[in-house]
C-alpha cells in the first residue's frame, strides 16, 4: 500500500489506482478472516487482470504471484455473523470493520454515478485502510504462537 500511496501523491487518483487499493483491501480482509486467497504463479509475461495484485518475492531468484480475493463489504458482514468463522478479537474486528468501510468508498469510486473521483474521500479512505492493514499485520505478528524451543522441551523432560 505504500507504493500505491507514493503513486497517488505523485500523480493523483486514477481508476487503475482505485482498483489497486480495492484489491489490496480485499486481500487484507480475506487474510484477516481466514478466507481463501486465489494465487497463481505469474508467467514471464506478467499480466494481472482487474481485481488482481502482483506480489514479487525473492532477492536473487525473483518470482511473482498474482493474488486475488472475492471479499466484499457484504461478505465481511456475513463472515462475522455466520457463527462458523471463529470470532476475531475486538481489536481485529475493529480493523476489519475499517477495511470494510474503505472498501465501500473504493467500490463507490470504481462504479460512480458521475465520472468524477472524489479525491479527498479517496485520500481519507486510503489512510484509514492502510492504518487498518498495519494494525491487522501487527496483531497477527503479536498474537502468533511461538514455537517451543528444543531446549525448552529438553529442560521440561529433565
Amino acid at each position: 500500500m505504500s507504493a500505491l500511496k507514493r503513486d497517488v501523491v505523485a500523480q493523483g487518483w486514477t481508476p487503475e489506482r482505485v482498483s489497486r487499493a480495492q484489491t489490496s483491501l480485499r486481500l487484507a480482509a480475506a487474510m484477516a478472516l481466514g478466507k481463501p486467497v486465489a494465487r497463481r504463479v505469474a508467467e514471464r509475461e506478467l499480466v494481472a487482470r482487474d481485481g488482481e495484485l502482483v506480489m514479487r518475492t525473492g532477492i536473487f531468484r525473483r518470482s511473482a504471484s498474482i493474488l486475488s480475493a472475492g471479499t466484499t463489504p457484504a461478505s465481511i458482514d456475513l463472515d462475522l455473523a455466520d457463527g462458523q468463522t471463529p470470532r476475531p478479537s475486538v481489536r481485529t474486528e475493529g480493523a476489519i470493520r475499517d477495511v470494510q468501510q474503505t472498501l465501500r468508498v473504493f467500490a463507490t469510486a470504481r462504479y460512480p454515478r458521475d465520472a468524477r473521483l472524489d479525491q479527498s474521500a479517496l485520500d481519507q479512505a486510503l489512510e484509514t485502510g492502510a492504518g487498518a492493514v498495519r494494525r491487522l499485520v501487527f496483531m497477527k505478528l503479536v498474537h502468533r504462537p511461538v514455537p517451543a524451543s528444543p531446549h525448552v522441551s529438553r529442560l521440561g523432560n529433565v
